[in-house]
């Protein structure tokens, strides 16, 4: 394989290292990307409306994911409809897709104890669990 001859040789592994880190980069903007799709594309149902199935059906059959890894997006594109902020998050690396579908509880608390139109506390939810570590946030959901 080409990589792992890239990097066997020490002076190429500066830059193996400078395509990973653009990589992980890209990945976070593709991941945020992908949620903000998937959002229009389930909140106009196109899913149903083009094959006659579900959004998950969509995202396993059409779209190769795994069964957990559709629901994780499909889940992570319906919080990001909910609160639009946590796009840009999960682009800065701030909050990745796991945190954010955990969070989802706990910024539906926050959201009934708060006029609809007040986005202060959503922000204060989202606010406390970036840096958290999967473990900690769950402690934060209990």
């Amino acid at each position: 394989m080409v990589l792992t001859r890239a990097v066997e040789k020490k002076p190429q592994l500066q830059f193996v290292e400078k395509w990973l880190r653009f990589l992980a980069h890209h990945e976070k903007r593709a991941v945020s990307r992908l949620l903000a799709h998937l959002c229009a594309f389930d909140e106009r149902q196109l899913a149903m409306k083009k094959k006659g199935r579900s959004l998950f059906d969509y995202c396993a059959k059409d779209l190769g994911f795994e069964e957990f890894d559709a629901y994780r997006r499909i889940r992570g594109a319906r919080v990001a409809h909910k609160y639009p902020a946590v796009l840009d998050l999960v682009e800065q690396g701030k909050l990745n897709l796991t945190s954010l579908v955990v969070l989802h509880p706990v910024l539906t608390i926050i959201g009934t104890q708060l006029h609809k139109t007040d986005f202060e506390g959503h922000n204060w939810g989202i606010a406390l669990v970036i840096g958290l570590t999967f473990y900690l946030i769950r402690r934060v959901r209990s």
